[in-house]
């Protein structure tokens, strides 16, 4: 069984689809103690190029917010990390 991971991507990275709740929730129910969240960090390309595959340079404090929120109220199911993948 494994207990972590440290590699999960939110829809933000415009490659993964769900939301953060659901990702957590599919977490705890297979018995993941520790849950990573690791978008693709954000990087302001010239000429206004968006990523395929990383989140906009302005996605990052709801990214950041959000996973804040759910770390407090999942706290007594499942350790949560906020990082990003660079």
């Amino acid at each position: 069984m494994i207990s972590a991971n440290y590699h999960t991507h939110t829809f933000r990275c415009h490659h993964a689809d769900g939301t953060e709740r659901e990702y957590i929730e599919t977490a705890i129910g297979v018995g993941i103690k520790t849950l990573g969240f690791s978008d693709h960090s954000p990087y302001p390309f010239d000429g206004g190029y968006r990523s395929g595959f990383r989140m906009d340079m302005e996605e990052l404090p709801g990214y950041v917010e959000t996973l804040s929120a759910l770390r407090e109220e999942y706290k007594d199911r499942i350790d949560i990390h906020i990082g990003l993948e660079a």
